[in-house]
């Protein structure tokens, strides 16, 4: 289940960066 919420985590941190308002 850990690596499950690592994955969710990495895809978040990709979402973020994505936004065009990171920073």
């Amino acid at each position: 289940l850990r690596s499950l919420d690592s994955k969710l985590c990495a895809e978040r941190k990709l979402e973020l960066l994505r936004e065009p308002n990171y920073n």
